[in-house]
């Protein structure tokens, strides 16, 4: 809560009725908990996790390839409020590369902290089908 006084050389005036602040960054959502990340094919993965906020936007996916320790937000992946898993495609990874994942509740307030991260690595592809 705060009041306000004007002042002058003559003095100050009496002081305001109290009104509350909202401080910016208070209402930045929860983190989502329990990360977890599958291959459901060779290029397919299925992300899950537990919605912790209950005034997320929406969610942000972040990435590091290859031993990365950095997180790079995927942009091309939106996630919508509410969500608790989302599938993504692989393209132009080769086998034995791997993927961190993990995932950010976002508003107009900010950006959770991270979620745990779930590291993959790229399986081999199916091998030709049996012939008849």
């Amino acid at each position: 809560a705060m009041r306000v006084k004007a002042f002058n050389g003559v003095g100050d005036s009496p002081p305001s009725n109290t009104s509350q602040v909202v401080i910016p960054g208070d209402g930045v959502p929860a983190p989502p908990s329990n990360f977890d990340a599958q291959f459901l094919s060779p290029i397919l993965i299925r992300m899950t996790w537990v919605d912790n906020a209950a005034n997320e936007a929406s969610y942000v996916l972040e990435a590091a390839f290859n031993g990365a320790s950095e997180f790079d937000e995927v942009t091309a992946v939106p996630i919508p409020a509410n969500a608790t898993s989302q599938d993504i495609e692989l393209v132009g990874f080769s086998p034995g590369e791997t993927i961190s994942l993990r995932v950010r509740a976002r508003n107009a307030n900010g950006t959770s902290a991270p979620s745990n991260f779930k590291t993959l690595t790229v399986p081999e592809p199916p091998g030709p089908p049996p012939t008849a």
